[in-house]
Parts: C-alpha cells; sequence; structure tokens
C-alpha cells in the first residue's frame, strides 16, 4: 500500500512539473488606482473603454454596479462609474447583447445618462458600441495611478 503511496505521490508530482513548464508566462497583474467618475446627465462621453465591472454591491443608496472604464480622452486615465437604479438594468443588457452578438470586453462605447418621465422620472443609461475585444487599443496606465 506504501509503495502505490509513493507511486500516486510521484505520478502528481511529475503532472505538476511537467505542468509548469508547459504554463504561458504571465505578467503580474497590475490593478491601478482608479479615479471616480461622476458622469453627468445629458452629457455625451465619448471614447471610453469598459475593462470591467462589479455587479451587486450594497451600498448607502441601494445595490450598484462598479464599472471600470478608461478615459482614452484623458491620457487613458482609469476611473470607476458608478451606476445604481435603472441604470443598473441598462447596464446589464447592453453587455448581455454585446455577448450575444459575439463581443467580449473591453468594450470601446459611448454613453449618455439622462433623465425621463414615464409616470415617474427614472434614470436612463444608453450606451452605444464603438468597437470590441482585439479592436480595442488598450492605452498605457499613466504613472500616478500605478501601484507602488
Amino acid at each position: 500500500m506504501e509503495c502505490e503511496n509513493m507511486s500516486k505521490k510521484s505520478e502528481i508530482e511529475s503532472f505538476l512539473a511537467e505542468a509548469a513548464e508547459q504554463a504561458p508566462e504571465r505578467a503580474e497583474a497590475v490593478f491601478p488606482t482608479r479615479d471616480k467618475m461622476k458622469a453627468e446627465f445629458d452629457t455625451l462621453y465619448q471614447g471610453f473603454i469598459i475593462e470591467g465591472y462589479n455587479e451587486g454591491i450594497e451600498g448607502e443608496y441601494g445595490v450598484s454596479t462598479a464599472v471600470n472604464m478608461i478615459d482614452t480622452n484623458n491620457d487613458g486615465r482609469r476611473v470607476t462609474v458608478w451606476v445604481g437604479g435603472y441604470e443598473v438594468n441598462h447596464f446589464s443588457q447592453f453587455l448581455e447583447g454585446q455577448a450575444a452578438n459575439g463581443n467580449t470586453l473591453p468594450l470601446a462605447v459611448s454613453f449618455l445618462r439622462t433623465s425621463e418621465k414615464s409616470g415617474r422620472q427614472f434614470n436612463k443609461m444608453v450606451l452605444r458600441l464603438d468597437s470590441a475585444g482585439d479592436d480595442v487599443v488598450i492605452p498605457p496606465i499613466p504613472a500616478d495611478q500605478v501601484p507602488e
């Protein structure tokens, strides 16, 4: 029995060594310091890249989504835009539509926040896809946003 365990251990060690040799070299992940961006209503924002997002964040004003973006008009600054209320649904529907069309992050977009009245007033987020995936050119992280 002990011989079986030794053989199994050798097999596992051999497997792990081979897997490590085959693994591609990966750059160390860099998580930039992000600016909080307050997207104003009725202002068209162009030249932004959605890098990622975190849904379901409980906060002072309910459940929100943190959208991590790059502002290509501002030296590639990394920003976080907080989306809440109905805007969360609009953002999610946009992403689901892009996924259904085969588009993946990063997504270069233009967007607009507006307020609509339909019986009662609600906020709306309208996004337009400008390019997606490998077609998106990611600018370098500004020096002051690179963590030490």
